[in-house]
């Protein structure tokens, strides 16, 4: 089949794509950022443009997967005119652009999220479409990535395995719903108010979380110091929970470190501008951290890349915008930071930093999950404070160090973080889960 996959060059997207080509189908990857891969078809698209979008459809499709939205809660909360233009106009756009065109099949994903995600359990209506899908496509398994309808799911779902595919411990990120509730409305900023709404969550999330492990087949973590979370606060017996990290392409691994020949000494950080974390990072190197570094060394210059990033020159540091070889960018890097303050799951950035072979100076929420020993794969600090500008500071004049990091940090990658490592464990737990499936059905 010919298949064109809108957003395919994302997380989520290009996952869609490898799958889709294993497959044997013919793909189009229509995104506005590059592909992950170079053996497909890549088309640039701006999907809020419904004539651009139309032509861009063009060619015979017999089907489109549209996985292109504003994803981060906090993003739409920021900025809801542009998300009604690439959550709603948008779609509506690739609708018509595919009846046009008449493509019979389109594909949206979404989230449960639209059903006021946290009561998921309690909604009828989600219940009833789940239990329609599963008996009218036959499905043998449900892969589910929140703790929310899993109990539901395993009561409507009996004699299906549910894979819990958890990004943290949920019960762990209260404070993080209670920021996002204070943005939403005054009331929560309440003190009374914010106390009650704070012990309220802790316990309802904590109770739905431990009840969905427990009724869930199998859980994935997506870091060892998550498992152990799992483990210790809910009582999982260590053979239902295996962590599964995300990987870095083989094909993309750094063989040799090269030194860098320039006088001025390179700091990189890259993401979505789109993401409120990365944004506020963005913020932090620009207002904070390039400021404190250039008044004791002006030999060093902070390089800030990634999509929807503004392009400017200020002081020490320079706004690349959109970078489409990053491969590039990082070889032609010193140090890579990551001052993130916010945000679960991994960073996948981190990867794309230890598979270049960069030392990395993080807080300890940017390189979460990942087993990164301080002051051997990678310098982590508590907070973006002096202790790190220090940190900063010492590592540009400190080539063997620099380089002792890298080389480190790429071991890491190679030994732990791999695509075939990550498969073999990906495969051995669905072996697991289907094998205990036929057991019970037997």
């Amino acid at each position: 089949m010919n298949i064109g996959v809108i957003g395919g060059s994302g997380f989520i997207g290009s996952h869609v794509v490898d799958k889709l080509i294993e497959a044997g189908h013919e793909v189009t990857i229509f995104d506005m950022m590059k592909p992950q891969r170079d053996d497909v078809r890549h088309i640039y698209i701006d999907i809020t443009d419904l004539s651009k979008t139309t032509v861009a459809l063009t060619g015979a499709y017999d089907a489109v997967y549209m996985l292109a939205a504003m994803a981060d809660v906090n993003d739409v909360y920021k900025n809801p005119v542009e998300t009604g233009h690439v959550n709603i106009m948008a779609v509506a756009n690739v609708l018509e652009a595919a009846r046009r065109n008449e493509i019979e099949r389109v594909i949206l994903a979404s989230t449960v999220w639209v059903y006021l995600h946290m009561f998921t359990d309690f909604n009828i209506c989600f219940l009833r479409k789940l239990r329609k899908v599963v008996r009218k496509e036959g499905i043998d398994l449900l892969w589910i990535t929140v703790p929310y309808s899993i109990v539901s799911a395993s009561i409507f779902c009996r004699s299906i395995p549910i894979i819990y595919d958890s990004h943290g411990v949920t019960s762990d990120t209260v404070g993080i719903t209670l920021t996002t509730l204070e943005k939403r409305s005054r009331i929560f900023r309440t003190p009374i108010v914010k106390s009650i709404v704070k012990l309220t969550l802790q316990w309802y999330i904590s109770f739905i979380e431990r009840l969905a492990c427990s009724r869930a087949t199998h859980i994935k973590a997506i870091g060892e110091p998550d498992r152990q979370r799992f483990i210790e606060k809910y009582g999982i017996k260590e053979d239902r929970i295996t962590t599964i990290s995300p990987f870095m392409d083989s094909n993309k691994l750094k063989e040799t470190l090269s030194k860098k020949g320039t006088d001025t000494l390179k700091v990189i950080f890259h993401g979505s501008y789109n993401h409120s974390p990365n944004r506020d990072a963005f913020e932090l190197i620009l207002n904070y951290i390039a400021p404190e570094v250039g008044k004791r060394d002006s030999d060093v210059q902070f390089l800030l890349a990634g999509v929807g990033v503004p392009v400017f020159e200020r002081g020490n540091v320079k706004s690349l915008g959109f970078v489409e070889d990053i491969r590039t960018l990082l070889a032609s890097s010193d140090i890579a930071i990551v001052p993130l303050l916010e945000g679960e799951g991994v960073k996948t950035k981190i990867f794309d930093y230890m598979a270049a072979g960069l030392p990395i100076i993080s807080t300890k929420k940017g390189i979460q999950a990942i087993e990164a020993e301080n002051g051997k794969h990678a310098l982590i600090c508590d907070a973006v404070d002096q202790k790190f500008i220090n940190a900063i500071l010492d590592l540009a004049n400190d080539s063997e160090r620099r380089e002792m990091l890298g080389k480190n940090a790429l071991e890491l990658v190679k030994m732990k973080y791999t695509q075939e490592a990550m498969q073999a464990r990906m495969d051995e737990m669905l072996t697991k889960v289907m094998k205990s499936k036929r057991s019970a059905s037997g």
